[in-house]
C-alpha cells in the first residue's frame, strides 16, 4: 500500500509537470511585427524572418514579403474521401517596405486570405 501511495504521487508531479510545460501552447503567438522599428537594415531583417517568400519592387524601393501559419485545422469530417488531405490553414501576411538604401521605411501586416 505503501509503495502504491509513493507511484501516485511521482505520477501526480509528473502530470502536473507536463502541465507546466504545455501552458504556454495556450497562448497566442507573438505578434509578427513585435520589435520592428524603421531603419531597420535589410540584412537584420533578412537574419530575423528568413529568406522571404517573395520580393517585390515598390515605388520606394523593394518590397519582402513574409507569410506566417498561425494555426492549422483539420476536420474530422475530412478524414473520409477525396478530402483526407485537405486543411485549413489561417496565416498572417507580412510586408516589409525598403527605401533604395535597402532600410525599412514601414511595414503592414494582414491576414492571408487565399
Amino acid at each position: 500500500m505503501r509503495r502504491w501511495k509513493r507511484l501516485v504521487a511521482v505520477g501526480a508531479g509528473l502530470a502536473l509537470a507536463g502541465c507546466a510545460e504545455l501552458a504556454p501552447l495556450r497562448l497566442p503567438p507573438p505578434s509578427i511585427i513585435e520589435g520592428l522599428e524603421p531603419g531597420a537594415e535589410k540584412e537584420g531583417l533578412i537574419g530575423r524572418y528568413g529568406p522571404p517568400e517573395a520580393i517585390r519592387q515598390g515605388p520606394e524601393g523593394e518590397i519582402l514579403i513574409y507569410r506566417r501559419v498561425v494555426a492549422t485545422h483539420k476536420s474530422p469530417n475530412r478524414f473520409y474521401g477525396q478530402l483526407g488531405q485537405d486543411r485549413l490553414e489561417q496565416a498572417e501576411l507580412l510586408f516589409l517596405y525598403l527605401d533604395e538604401a535597402g532600410r525599412l521605411v514601414r511595414w503592414e501586416a494582414r491576414e492571408d486570405r487565399s
